[in-house]
């Protein structure tokens, strides 16, 4: 109540001087807001910037307080447009270039002389990113029934799996900014030490320790989980 008094004072002492935004007056037997003629134009002329300042700042403060929700900013402002996932998928034909045998991690089908689609394995409207440790290659029906549900927690192990071949294949031939940048999202998403990238218990352990209590709480959420027929 303290705090209110303050604020309600120096508002009302500054306005004359067009130093503060904003007044409280009484209106129709009320306490009412009245703006600053002179911050009116302004903030008219630089509201889309004054917007995204707002929730750029009130998305950080509610991804403090919720650390386990992901991407907080895209479920207020969600993209309207999805990038695409071009350059990810040429990184998996590279990996079968280079002979990787690879397979859908929800059916065991070989796609190495497929085409294949790039699943989220964390539905895209849950994490709101593309970030390459949440992709898988799936064919391209299942990646149709898979759409926006939720793999069974089995299938995190065959995602750790897979991709930590992907990054030890692709150690041997990428110069070390092209490696720093590929594996960027892998240390900071999963928590992993980069010293840990290629060490396969720690690999195998991050993804089960960020992916589990994601999947549940996707769950919570309301996504619902694959079936497949």
């Amino acid at each position: 109540s303290q705090k209110n008094k303050i604020i309600t004072q120096l508002s009302n002492e500054g306005f004359t001087d067009n130093i503060s935004l904003y007044r409280f007056v009484e209106h129709n037997q009320q306490q009412a807001i009245q703006i600053n003629p002179e911050w009116e134009n302004y903030l008219r002329i630089n509201f889309k910037i004054i917007h995204s300042w707002a929730l750029w700042k009130w998305s950080c403060y509610l991804q403090l307080k919720n650390p386990n929700t992901p991407a907080i900013l895209n479920k207020i402002t969600p993209p309207t447009i999805r990038q695409s996932l071009s350059a990810q998928t040429a990184i998996w034909k590279e990996a079968i270039k280079a002979g990787m045998q690879l397979n859908c991690i929800y059916t065991g089908e070989n796609l190495s002389n497929k085409s294949f689609a790039l699943d989220h394995f964390l539905p895209w409207s849950f994490v709101g990113h593309n970030q390459l440790w949440n992709l898988t290659p799936v064919i391209t029906s299942v990646n149709s029934i898979k759409s926006n549900h939720l793999p069974p927690k089995e299938s995190i192990f065959l995602l750790a799996e897979q991709q930590y071949e992907l990054l030890i294949l692709l150690s041997k031939s990428y110069s070390s900014t092209r490696w720093t940048h590929l594996i960027e999202h892998h240390v900071n998403d999963l928590h992993l030490d980069e010293k840990d990238i290629l060490s396969e218990p720690q690999f195998q352990q991050a993804y089960q320790n960020t992916l589990k209590p994601l999947l549940t709480l996707a769950h919570q959420a309301g996504f619902k989980k694959m079936i497949l027929t």
